[in-house]
This record gives C-alpha cells, structure tokens and sequence, in this order.
C-alpha cells in the first residue's frame, strides 16, 4: 500500500475597512496555526480612530494588531473604528468658576457664556497654551485646558518690555500683581525705557525670598515715573540683593515709591 500526502490549500484571512476606506492584502494560515494580526493600514473615517479588529461576527472582544488568532476557516477581519470624546476644561485663573465641557473629535468647543469675572480685572478670553484660542476654527483633537486671560497680567507686562522700542513709555492701566508661576520683569541689555506707574501698584507678591525674587532686574536702562501720583512697586523678596529693583545697566525713580522689598 502507498502512502499519499494529503495537501489542504491554507485558509485565508481578509481584511475589511469596516466604515474605513483603501485596501489590505490578504493574509494566509493552515488550519489551527496562529496568525498574529497585522496593523491596520486602512484610512480611517473622519475624525474617527482605530479601536481594533473584529474576527468573524465577534463584535464583543476587538484584538488589537500583533494580537493572535487561531485559524480555523477562511476568516474575515474587520477594522472597527470610534470617534473619541474629548475634556475640555476651563481655567478661570483666580476668576469665577466656568463650567467645563466635552466635545466629540472635530468637533468646536463652545464660548462659555457667561464669561468668567474677577474683580479689577477685565476678561479678555481665553488662551491654550499661551495663545489665544479661536473658539470658530479649531477643532477639538484631545483633552485641552483653557486658561482665562486677563488684563494687567504680569506676562503680559513683559511682553510689552520685549516688544518696546528703545525709549518708548509704557503706562500702567491697574495694579499688575504676579502670580505664583511668574518671573521676575527683565529690561534687556541694549534698550531703554520708561514705567509710568500712573498710581497703580506693581507687586511681585513673595511670600518668601527666592533667587531672582526682585520686582525687576534692570540689564539696560529703566525710569519710574508716576503720572497720577501713589504707585509703588514692591513685593520682591531675593535671596541674594535688590529686593525692588536690581540693576545692572541704569536705573533712575523719577516718581513713585519702593517699598516692602
């Protein structure tokens, strides 16, 4: 009696792009091998991401690529898709409390309204990682926090200095208070110019000294005046000198007052 070898053809696994779209090249296994599922190289549907693969009618249990399967018939695979849900989360910054919201992927954040009050402070929006957000034209595509924005923020004092041309005058429109997370104000080397407190107080608000924990560090030149009469500047509390105003260009007080450093 001869012997013969019985050959079966191997089983075949296809891939389909459920509510995807594009094309994946069929898999082979021989019956009961393991078949390690393949990434899924299909587009996904907008603003929808791959969840995992659905084997056969399993809706129940998704494998997730590189995961195995035991090859039991030809089999067809298919790539299931969700559209996430997103936090978006407001930060008032020491103002009234805004509720938060969620958003599907691709979806807007909505304005909060009302907006957000605090006292002699005015709202001016809000921002997202220090920029402000465009609420109409930005789709949501992960958690966000967005943080409210003020006027005579300390940040914002600085940026004015930055952007100052040499001998401009700045003039404060309130009492500009730093937060717990902001830097000592810097006069760049190679630039002058003017504070005009305008009775208005520029704090600082240590607690406790800190290194470069004065008000301000003068590198080029810097004036104080006080237009209006009563601002003071103060706050500061360095480990080191110059608990007010440490200079290193030139500095001159031509109005106002230093004190509580």
């Amino acid at each position: 009696m001869t012997a013969v070898a019985q050959w079966k053809a191997p089983y075949v696994i296809n891939f389909d792009p459920g509510d995807g779209t594009g094309e994946m090249e069929p898999g082979e296994a021989g019956v009961g091998e393991k078949y390690p599922l393949p990434p899924c190289k299909f587009t996904e549907p907008e603003w929808h991401d791959f969840v995992g693969w659905q084997v056969g009618l399993d809706q129940d249990h998704l494998k997730q690529p590189l995961e195995t399967i035991t090859v039991e018939g030809n089999t067809t695979v298919t790539a299931r898709w969700e559209r996430p849900e997103y936090a978006i989360t407001f930060d008032s910054y020491g103002g009234s409390k805004v509720s938060n919201q969620h958003a599907l992927k691709g979806a807007h954040a909505m304005v909060p309204v009302p907006a957000p009050t605090m006292e002699g402070r005015e709202f001016l929006g809000w921002r997202l990682d220090g920029e402000d957000f465009d609420f109409e034209n930005t789709p949501i595509t992960r958690d966000i926090t967005l943080v409210a924005h003020w006027s005579n923020e300390w940040v914002d004092l600085q940026k004015e200095i930055d952007e100052a041309e040499d001998g401009a005058i700045i003039t404060l429109t309130g009492n500009v208070t730093a937060r717990d997370d902001d830097v000592v104000l810097t006069i760049p080397d190679g630039k002058s110019i003017t504070i005009d407190l305008a009775g208005c107080t520029l704090n600082r608000n240590l607690d406790e000294a800190e290194e470069e924990g004065n008000v301000i560090t003068v590198n080029g030149g810097l004036t104080v005046t006080d237009s209006v009469g009563g601002g003071v500047i103060t706050g500061g509390s360095n480990t080191g000198t110059g608990g007010g105003i440490f200079v290193e260009g030139t500095f001159t007080l031509d109005g106002g007052t230093i004190s509580g450093n």
